[in-house]
């Protein structure tokens, strides 16, 4: 079988993770590149920006790219799960990976992805260093990367006995039996020595030499050779001229077999001892044990740890050496074995020195000397003040980018504050969201920098570029500090600034400073997984769905756990800031009587019981204590300003984190006006109508994915087993509470295969919902029909007909009726026997949730509280298995993480999909015989008109056309901005033919696909097509939806 002996390895926590607006490409895009593209990109921008400088300095010049990485099996997982694409075989083809970097930074220099499996990495490395010694670039980007998106690579390893069994890598110890995978990527910026130091760059480390050879011919393809390796070394120091007398620490490959560990140290042994290395003179270790194989990007690990041992002066430990491999021999030889960290004795006049090896199961060897850079003078004081701009693609990058600043400024007292402004001017690009400081020192930095993070909410995007004339004029060297303050004032509202006219030719050097917070959003498909087939009536969910189900991976887990629970204490804190700091404010010791301090703030009755639950979380969280009808205040409320920092802080750590903090802070400002009754919650949570705020507790978030997921898995396979037993049946599926489509998104293209024999009714109780739904998914899935339906009271009146639907799909909805009993009924009158409900509901009551959710009076409707938790309308997962038996399902099973006592448990939020099965009895329409497939009748009434564009509905065209843009690069229609330049939604001339496409089949336009072009954005094609638009069509006849 394909299984694997080690299940462990050193895994990234995020894989699926990119920001793929800031690069300018689109969500359909990214989520068909391999996740290798994607990481590597992020980090060969951050190492152009770690070296100081703005990428578009680079753009158009002789600049190479060479990376180290192999095909992994995420081609085969996306084909797995949908036809292949253009996207898909540019996201996932290798040479692609090196080229897209180069395209993307507009670099001009030669451009290669390395395969050379486990020395990829150093292979990279060595061809970028020839190719700049020999002319064809100036620099290049140097890395490696490696990520297994699914078990295959480990199972691939495991047959070729290279997995260590224990999961652990024991190099050098007797104990080795094989290496433990790790994943990862690097990136560097290689540049001459000299032009470097010209340049007043930071330079890590230089690189004396590199080389590369092959095995030949051996007593195995995969085994090391003594002979090549020993040999490669030699002339590799002769030819740098290196002493290795002066080589302090020595970076092996290390993989932690015996036999491996053994060749390896007994051909670097020859060639130091043929080299007239003196006894024990030399450290030899691995990061091996500590982070794992990173494969073809192992090179990249090694590196950045001798790097580290340079700049820190200490030689490394190599851990988990308990005893000796039996088969090294180290007394009298040039090596020795350090356990632990101890400082790197330096000879006068001799730079520190290392040499990091790698070999490959292909037979290819890689070696390279590397040294301390040469001591420069210390830089020129400069005179304050000094002018320090910072920006990102988008306010939460933005504020990351403040945070991550202020943490290195105070952590770095003595840096000099006139070359970090230099860099932050010269060597990061200027982008949309910008703050812009004058500042004396890096005391009043930190001080300005905590004052923008508490204004930068109310951030706006730089607009179109002004005052770029008086820019130019005041941006002179020794510039007034007037003049640097209205150039600040100039920058903050998008001028631009020609930064390097402040400085004199060679009077500053770029620093290394914090790298791009990029703004992470997951893209990721998965293979579907065949799991057994599904029973027909009274089986359904009775266990059989289990196997293959999408998991909510261990490393997901925690880092959800970690964010909400961090969340959670946070927002207890401001809470009790809110509360404690109002009118005379509390001071620990001070008594009140409940029903007091709700008079105190004003509380309407309608808000009372939400007041309770609000004063019980401060009781849980222990500001305040309980004693009878009174309360305790028992701590003192934080400061303000410190709870902002935390927010920023939050937003930075955790990507879910950042999307609450404003909706929570929103709430919790407005606390004084919302309670009194002065304003409706739903105006603060939902101001203008716009459900951007909210979209947080339903979508974007780890668990609200998961479980997305998860229903549509689901679906497809009830509607898979419905196909199997009954193969002319017609499929009727109904989704109730369907609003925004946050779950239809993830099911209708699992389902996407029965769309001839399949009819979707999405349904909600606003009429603007099915509008909403049909711009969404008319177009691409014309099965869908939309309909009106408030499943808290009977279906049949409502004109949808009884024991007719296959699968009813809810998405938290449910829970927000009086009466979950009757609600559940309702859902048993729409199925046929044998039909299953698939149900997507929070299961237990955070106080996040709470806080939010409590000030709607939904929350607060239900008139069977023995059957919700305290203060909320929420069932956990018991109840929901005891109602839904209670009403004739059967076979039903949850599937999620599990939950504790907490509300956040061991898992974080807790949320579940739960399905069943409906029994044999469905009230008055009892037997509803399988309808052979056919043309699809006309959806129940009230149907949902979709108004034809006319020249005078510019803004329902805009509206029109804006779903349509987002429908083809697969996002939100809340997430484009009409205005914005198609081309900065990574719309190419690929996806432009099929955007073209999509609007002349949405609008009855003929555009050609230099439309696009043209008219470059949504608001300039929709004036366009207004002003060619068709005929509206008659209307005696329905229009389909």
């Amino acid at each position: 079988p394909d299984r694997s002996v080690s299940q462990w390895g050193g895994f990234l926590t995020a894989p699926d993770a990119f920001d793929a607006p800031f690069f300018q490409i689109s969500p359909r895009e990214a989520r068909r590149m391999d996740p290798q593209q994607r990481i590597f990109l992020e980090e060969a921008y951050r190492a152009v920006e770690d070296a100081g400088y703005a990428p578009a300095a680079l753009a158009g010049r002789p600049v190479g790219v060479f990376v180290g990485a192999r095909a992994n099996d995420y081609d085969q997982q996306v084909t797995a799960a949908e036809d292949i694409s253009s996207q898909v075989f540019l996201g996932t083809d290798m040479s692609i990976l090196a080229g897209r970097v180069a395209y993307l930074l507009d670099l001009t220099g030669p451009t290669l992805t390395v395969d050379t499996a486990c020395s990829s990495a150093l292979v990279a490395l060595h061809l970028a260093v020839q190719s700049i010694r020999r002319g064809e670039c100036e620099a290049a980007v140097a890395g490696g990367v490696f990520v297994a998106p699914s078990p295959r690579f480990l199972v691939m390893a495991s047959k070729t006995d290279m997995l260590s069994p224990t999961g652990a890598c024991h190099t050098f110890d007797d104990a080795a039996d094989g290496m433990t995978v790790g994943e990862g990527a690097g990136a560097v910026l290689l540049k001459p020595l000299d032009r470097a130091l010209a340049d007043g760059d930071h330079v890590h480390a230089v690189i004396r030499g590199t080389a590369t050879n092959h095995n030949g011919r051996t007593q195995g393809l995969t085994a090391p050779a003594t002979r090549s390796m020993r040999d490669l070394v030699t002339r590799l120091y002769r030819a740098a001229d290196v002493d290795v007398r002066t080589v302090g620490y020595l970076e092996a490959q290390g993989t932690g077999t015996r036999l491996g560990d053994h060749i390896e140290l007994a051909a670097l042994g020859g060639a130091f001892t043929e080299l007239g290395a003196k006894a024990g003179g030399c450290v030899v270790g691995s990061h091996k044990p500590n982070l794992g194989h990173g494969i073809t990007a192992a090179g990249m690990a090694a590196l950045a740890k001798v790097v580290l041992a340079l700049r820190r002066r200490e030689l490394p430990a190599t851990i988990g050496v308990r005893q000796l491999n039996r088969n090294v021999t180290l007394d009298g030889g040039p090596f020795q074995i350090s356990g632990e960290t101890r400082p790197w004795p330096a000879t006068p006049g001799t730079p520190l020195r290392a040499g990091i090896n790698s070999f490959a199961f292909n037979g290819t060897n890689a070696h390279a000397i590397l040294e301390q850079p040469p001591a420069v003078p210390p830089p020129s004081p400069g005179r304050p003040p000094y002018l320090v701009p910072v920006s990102a693609g988008s306010v939460s990058a933005l504020r990351r980018r403040l945070v991550d600043l202020r943490s290195w400024a105070a952590g770095a007292p003595d840096a000099p504050l006139a070359d970090v402004a230099y860099t932050l001017q010269v060597g990061r690009a200027h982008l949309v969201h910008r703050v812009a400081l004058v500042v004396e020192d890096l005391a009043d930095l930190v001080a300005e920098l905590d004052r923008q993070l508490a204004a930068l909410p109310t951030s706006t995007p730089a607009g179109p570029a002004t005052g770029d004339t008086r820019a130019r004029e005041l941006a002179v060297p020794d510039a007034a500090p007037s003049a640097l303050r209205e150039l600040a004032e100039l920058y903050a509202v998008g001028a631009t600034v020609p930064f390097d006219t402040l400085h004199r030719p060679g009077t500053r050097r770029r620093v290394p400073l914090p790298t791009y917070p990029f703004d992470p959003h997951r893209y990721w498909i998965a293979a579907s997984t065949p799991g057994p087939a599904v029973a027909p009536a009274g089986a359904a969910s009775a266990g059989l769905l289990d196997a293959g189900a999408p998991a909510f991976g261990p490393d997901r887990l925690a880092a959800h756990r970690e964010a909400h629970l961090a969340l959670g204490r946070w927002v207890r804190d401001l809470l009790f800031h809110v509360l404690a700091t109002a009118g005379e404010g509390w001071r620990p010791g001070d008594r009140y009587d409940v029903a007091v301090l709700g008079e105190r703030w004003g509380v309407v009755d309608r808000h009372r019981p939400y007041f309770q639950k609000i004063v019980q979380v401060l009781i849980d969280g222990g500001q305040l204590r309980r004693d009878g009808s009174t309360v305790e205040v028992v701590a003192a409320p934080r400061a303000r300003s410190d709870l902002d920092r935390e927010r920023a802080d939050l937003a930075a750590r955790h990507r879910e984190a950042a999307a609450y903090t404003p909706l929570l802070t929103v709430c919790l400002d407005n606390y004084p006006k919302i309670l009194s009754g002065a304003v409706p919650a739903t105006e603060v949570l939902f101001p203008g109508s716009s459900l951007a705020l909210m979209e947080s507790l339903y979508r974007g978030n780890d668990m609200a994915d998961h479980c997305n997921e998860l229903v549509a898995w689901s679906a497809a396979r009830l509607l898979g087993e419905r196909v199997r037993v009954a193969p002319g049946a017609r499929l009727e599926v109904v989704e109730v509470g369907a609003g925004t489509g946050s779950t239809t998104r993830y099911v209708l293209p699992a389902i996407q295969e029965y769309g001839d024999r399949l009819r979707y009714l999405y349904t909600d109780v606003s009429a603007a919902f099915g509008r909403h739904g049909a711009r969404r998914f008319q177009g691409e899935h014309p099965y869908v029909r939309f309909a009106r339906l408030d499943v808290s009271t009977d279906p049949v009146g409502q004109g949808h007909p009884a024991g007719g639907t296959d699968l009813v799909v809810a998405t938290n909805v449910l829970h927000a009726t009086p009466d979950i009993r009757a609600t559940v009924r309702h859902l048993r009158t729409l199925l046929r026997p044998g039909g299953a409900v698939v149900i997507n509901e929070l299961t237990t009551v955070p106080d996040v949730y709470a806080i939010i959710a409590g000030l709607l009076d939904g929350w607060w409707l239900a008139r069977d509280p023995q059957l919700r938790l305290p203060s909320s309308p929420v069932l956990t997962a018991q109840t929901w298995r005891s109602v839904l038996a209670e009403a004739g399902f059967t076979g039903v099973t949850v599937f999620g993480p599990p939950t504790g006592p907490d509300g956040v448990g061991p898992h974080g939020v807790g949320q579940h999909v739960i399905v069943a099965t409906a029994g044999a009895e469905v009230g008055p329409a009892v037997a509803v015989p399988a309808t052979p497939a056919g043309p699809l009748p006309p959806a129940p009434t009230p149907t949902v008109d979709v108004p034809v564009p006319s020249r005078a509905d510019l803004a329902g065209l805009r509206e029109r056309l804006t779903a349509v843009v987002a429908e083809v690069i697969e996002t939100d229609p809340a997430a484009i901005d009409p205005d914005r330049p198609f081309a900065e939604y990574g719309i190419d001339s690929i996806l432009g033919l099929e955007l073209v496409d999509a609007v002349n089949a949405a609008v009855g336009t003929d555009l050609s696909p230099t439309a696009l072009f043209d008219h470059g954005s949504v608001t300039r094609l929709a004036a366009h097509v207004a002003a060619h638009a068709p005929t509206p069509r008659a209307t005696g006849a329905p229009l389909p939806v």
